[in-house]
């Protein structure tokens, strides 16, 4: 009997260590599993580990803020996927307005560099058809034009600069009133020069003229009338001598304004000397 109880004994041990060894396994593999999520993890957990009561708290306070935050949308990943769309299509519009951006600086850029050329190039002309017509029109003055801003014409303006026959070189504003006249024309048939038009009216443009200058213009509005056609209003006897058709308008003593053709030269010089005679008063009126 006795025997037999040792041997049951015996036997519910061997089981116990079976199940213990069994249970080791378990440990051991949960052990490893623990250990393998442990590397997943990547930050470091601060020292000393909290206790049980802070953790406790801590956990309190996270599930009090995911309480606040409401229920969980459900169409939270379709309406993110209908925004990164939208998202999507908007760049891509970006990038091909930015591309024409890009592509219509470039044809500015062209542009601008033509229009400068083109430009310069009209300038150039009108300044060498400038030197040489206020030469012949002051009996051998000199005149130049600058631009203020020679990189960009279109952001400065146009500076004049005249030497009157015997005189100094001054810009056009301090230059008298018969030698900015003289500039004045002569700048005009420069433009003239280069770009002509059908015909140009001149309303007494020969006023603060000079006999001599006034003759000089009129013979260069002659050799520029065989080019085109020039109407031009003066009570200058030398200038209505170069014209090729005279139309005059005189009061009679009735009042009565009567047109003529071939208008008589002493007549004309007498309105002429009136003419003078009324700028002089009103120069001594000033």
């Amino acid at each position: 009997l006795e025997r037999s109880n040792v041997a049951n004994n015996i036997t519910a041990k061997n089981g116990l260590i079976d199940s213990l060894r069994t249970q080791i396994d378990i440990c051991k593999d949960r052990r490893k599993e623990y250990e393998e999520e442990a590397k997943t993890v990547d930050f470091e957990v601060e020292r000393p580990l909290p206790t049980m009561e802070e953790l406790s708290r801590t956990l309190r306070s996270c599930e009090s803020q995911l309480a606040k935050l409401g229920d969980v949308n459900l169409n939270a990943i379709e309406d993110y996927d209908n925004k990164k769309a939208r998202y999507d299509d908007i760049n891509v519009k970006v990038a091909t307005l930015e591309a024409r951006i890009k592509d219509l600086n470039k044809l500015m850029e062209k542009l601008n560099a033509e229009k400068k050329g083109l430009f310069m190039k009209t300038y150039e002309g009108i300044d060498v058809n400038f030197r040489a017509i206020y030469s012949q029109l002051s009996g051998g003055g000199e005149a130049f034009m600058n631009l203020e801003n020679e990189d960009d014409p279109f952001e400065g303006g146009l500076l004049i600069n005249a030497k009157p026959k015997n005189g100094k070189l001054l810009r056009l504003e301090a230059l008298s009133g018969g030698e900015k006249s003289l500039t004045a024309l002569a700048f005009i048939f420069a433009i003239q020069e280069s770009q002509p038009s059908p015909f140009y009216v001149l309303d007494e443009v020969d006023m603060f003229l000079d006999a001599v200058n006034a003759e000089m213009v009129a013979k260069r509005i002659k050799e520029s009338a065989a080019k085109v056609q020039f109407i031009q209003v003066s009570l200058r006897k030398v200038t209505l001598a170069q014209a090729e058709h005279l139309i005059g308008v005189t009061r009679q003593p009735n009042g009565i304004s009567k047109v003529i053709i071939q208008p008589d030269f002493a007549e004309v010089s007498q309105y002429e000397n009136e003419a003078k005679a009324a700028k002089a008063e009103g120069d001594e009126g000033q």
